[in-house]
């Protein structure tokens, strides 16, 4: 009896572990979605992540509101993403009843918006992608201002949509045909625009993000379901394809 119990705690600790790899890939597509903040029905094949990490931050210094771990919207929004031979794609639903179009002391990533941060697999070319929010044009600092990148903020009811298209080759993987990336993605919130009340993480917790990839996510591309965690917790969560 007892090792049928244990049997099935252990059945069901890993159906619970795994249902939520399912999430942790990104979708190949053969079809390219337009970026004009309306969600194509390419889309519907890319799982979607909620970032729910608070960034630790400090009192109100460095364009922070309050202490920087006041979050406003809860969930704060969630984004999917997709990859082709040339591109990467992100489409990324925020959840804000009142989104400010502010630069606190000149400062686009102390307010509304969205970071994407990605590198090679290996953590290197690590690049931060900013997008401050402002519908059509976001604020863009970082290497979001790139030439080839693509990118869109469009107004919905409760929020808003950034949809962008960044080249593999912004980050040394033109022409290769990678099986993963390291990134992390956040949405930032601000409630009176006078700086960022607190930015939300998908993974991993950490002020040196825009600069530092150690703590990414290898995030693998095109597994479906077949996903497997391969790594410890306290050595950053790394997850590959099976069988690999």
């Amino acid at each position: 009896m007892k090792k049928t119990l244990l049997f099935l705690m252990i059945l069901a600790l890993s159906l619970n572990v795994f249902s939520g790899m399912a999430s942790t890939y990104i979708a190949y597509t053969d079809e390219v979605p337009t970026i004009d903040g309306d969600i194509d029905a390419v889309w519907s094949i890319a799982p979607t992540f909620t970032p729910t990490v608070i960034m630790d931050a400090e009192s109100p210094s460095d364009g922070l509101e309050g202490n920087g771990k006041t979050q406003i919207e809860d969930p704060a929004g969630q984004w999917r993403a997709l990859y082709d031979e040339n591109n990467l794609y992100f489409l990324i639903e925020v959840n804000d009843a009142n989104p400010v179009n502010n630069s606190f002391n000149g400062w686009n990533w102390a307010g509304d918006g969205v970071e994407i941060f990605l590198a090679r697999e290996n953590g290197t070319d690590q690049k931060q992608y900013g997008f401050g929010y402002k519908v059509g044009e976001p604020r863009l600092y970082g290497s979001a201002g790139e030439a080839a990148i693509e990118k869109v903020i469009k107004n919905v009811t409760g929020g808003y949509i950034l949809e962008v298209k960044i080249p593999l080759h912004s980050i040394g993987l033109g022409g290769t045909s990678p099986s993963a990336i390291k990134m992390e993605l956040g949405i930032n919130q601000s409630n009176t625009g006078n700086g960022r009340s607190a930015q939300l993480l998908s993974w991993h917790n950490s002020r040196s993000h825009y600069n530092n990839s150690s703590n990414y996510t290898v995030v693998p591309l095109s597994c479906g379901d077949e996903v497997e965690l391969v790594s410890s917790i306290e050595d950053g969560e790394v997850y590959v394809c099976a069988g690999e």
